[in-house]
């Protein structure tokens, strides 16, 4: 009998794997290097993808593995998660694959299938929702270059944008620009634009922390912060309105809302308020990489 189940959460930085037993006994549980294959190319994906099952599995019998779930950064599109599955068929022979976005594992494991909308704010953002009859809906999730807007890419380019402009019209934001030096160790502000054009999104996003904490002093920054409330908020108004919730419950996930003083979170509650809008904000319940496991369970009851 089949006994093992693999789920895996692979971003584009980092990734985290469980091999749990059929009664969802945990086993081993590892991290490793990013699986997004968009951002990472085909080959560095399958190269991290093949180190991260080496090393979760270790010795256990391949034939013994019923099936594995991944939810992979990157994989929006069916021809994405195709060539994902296969990739990863070809590693595992005979093991049943699902592979389902980064977001949908997050949204698993926060309600373990039930209705709920899953608010993520990390490099990126997005708002995903499902309900208990299976039918998902997504907000959001554009990418830095069409949208995103209140992730930690949108949130720190903002800032930027404010600080190039006070500087272009003589009348500089000292604190944001002194916020945007110190982060990328410029002597001149003007060096950060192509900075933004040739380095990674997650190291632009870096500055989104600072100006969070910013927040706290300066009014730009606060501005951009409570902007940034106001733009999530529309996400999970506007999944709402496609699944037909009236008060839904919304967990929040990504690095943004973990910031020391919540200032994120703040900026959502008082949007959320201000709206009337009936929302109620709870703690994920498990990790995207248990969600993978409870997708799986559709495949494998």
């Amino acid at each position: 009998m089949k006994t093992y189940r693999v789920g895996i959460d692979g971003g584009g930085s980092s990734s985290r794997a469980i091999l749990v037993e059929a009664q969802d006994q945990l086993i081993r549980e590892i991290q490793g290097r990013g699986l997004n294959p968009l951002s990472l190319g085909w080959e560095v994906f399958k190269s991290n993808l093949s180190e991260l099952l080496h090393d979760l599995l270790g010795d256990t019998p391949r034939d013994e593995i019923a099936g594995l779930c991944a939810g992979l950064a990157g994989s929006g599109s069916e021809s994405a998660r195709n060539r994902a599955q296969n990739e990863i068929a070809a590693l595992l022979p005979g093991v049943r694959v699902v592979v389902i976005s980064d977001a949908q594992a997050a949204l698993w494991g926060a309600f373990g299938g039930e209705a709920g909308l899953l608010l993520i704010a990390g490099t990126g953002s997005i708002c995903l929702g499902m309900v208990a009859d299976g039918r998902i809906a997504r907000s959001g999730g554009f990418g830095r270059l069409l949208g995103d807007e209140g992730g930690g890419y949108w949130m720190a380019t903002e800032a930027i944008r404010w600080a190039l402009k006070a500087n272009d019209a003589g009348s500089s934001s000292s604190q944001l620009e002194a916020a945007i030096r110190e982060e990328f160790r410029l002597l001149d502000l003007r060096e950060v634009i192509p900075l933004v054009h040739e380095s990674p999104p997650d190291r632009i996003a870096g500055l989104a922390r600072r100006i969070l904490v910013l927040s706290r002093t300066d009014e730009d920054a606060r501005a951009i912060i409570n902007q940034a409330g106001e733009y999530l908020f529309a996400l999970v108004a506007n999944t709402c309105r496609k699944l037909g919730l009236s008060n839904p419950r919304v967990a929040l996930w990504g690095g943004l809302w973990a910031s020391s003083g919540g200032e994120l979170q703040a900026a959502l509650s008082s949007t959320i308020s201000a709206r009337e809008f009936p929302i109620s904000i709870v703690s994920p319940a498990q990790t995207p990489q248990w969600g993978a496991i409870r997708c799986l369970r559709k495949e494998l009851p």
